[in-house]
């Protein structure tokens, strides 16, 4: 059975995770997956554990946290013979919904007979990111335009949908603006 590096957010939901970490870790060692377990309280804190855990020759690093967790280990894995495992306790967990994994208990079981899935990652200004990405501004930015949609008593969203379409993948990207 593989060695899993096992890297926990207690931050994720916003705090709710904490409570979540003793039932997660006794669920690990009743399912006998063989882990070590480190704590992160900061992307800094969790890209050392991922640095430090291919150095070592861990093949797999299991985010436990939500979103967040899943890309800051991408950011710090890139380049590396490395498997990524998923148990989600975030609030969102949109990555782990995609690939079936709906629950922290589906997450711990998928470590039992782990298949591995090839996913494309996208790319905007040297960082990665899997199903989703949150743009924000970069000094030198203007604020004028939002300043004049705060001043309107009613705003109204138009829902935008673009999608890209290869011979090898086909992406949906969708927003309001």
């Amino acid at each position: 059975m593989p060695m899993y590096a096992c890297v926990f957010n207690q931050e994720a939901n916003s705090g709710r995770g904490k409570r979540l970490k003793k039932k997660i870790r006794q669920y690990l060692h009743q399912l006998d997956i063989e882990h070590h377990f480190f704590e992160s309280t900061s992307q800094k804190e969790t890209a050392r554990i991922v640095r430090q855990a291919t150095k070592d020759g861990v093949r797999a690093i299991v985010a436990i946290g939500g979103d967040g967790m899943i890309n800051t280990i991408i950011q710090n894995s890139i380049g590396e013979d490395i498997a990524l495992g998923i148990i989600p306790i975030g609030k969102t967990n949109l990555f782990a919904n995609i690939l079936g994994i709906t629950d922290w208990r589906v997450g711990c079981r998928t470590l039992v007979k782990p298949q591995s899935t090839l996913v494309d990652l996208g790319t905007v200004d040297e960082r990665y990111f899997t199903s989703s990405i949150e743009i924000t501004p970069t000094q030198g930015v203007s604020y004028r335009y939002l300043r004049l949609f705060a001043k309107r008593a009613t705003t109204k969203y138009c829902p935008i949908i673009m999608t890209i379409v290869s011979e090898e993948t086909k992406l949906k990207l969708q927003t309001n603006v």
